[in-house]
C-alpha cells in the first residue's frame, strides 16, 4: 500500500532567505561579468580604429 506524504514534507530543502541570497548574489555577480565584457569589447573596437602613436599611414592611392 503506497504511503500519500504532504507536499511540505516530500521538499528536499526550504525555500527561504539563504535561496534568495544566492540567487540575488547570482544575478549580481553575472550582471558584472556582462557589464565588463560589454566595456572591454567596446574598448577593444575603439582602440584598433586609432592609428598608433609613431606610426604613419601610407595612403596607397592609384595615380592614373
Amino acid at each position: 500500500m503506497r504511503k500519500t506524504v504532504p507536499t511540505e514534507q516530500a521538499r528536499q530543502g526550504e525555500a527561504g532567505r539563504r535561496v534568495f541570497y544566492v540567487l540575488a548574489a547570482s544575478l549580481v555577480l553575472g550582471g558584472l561579468f556582462l557589464g565588463g565584457m560589454s566595456l572591454w569589447v567596446w574598448n577593444k573596437d575603439t582602440d584598433s580604429a586609432r592609428p598608433q602613436a609613431g606610426v604613419e599611414m601610407s595612403g596607397n592611392t592609384p595615380s592614373g
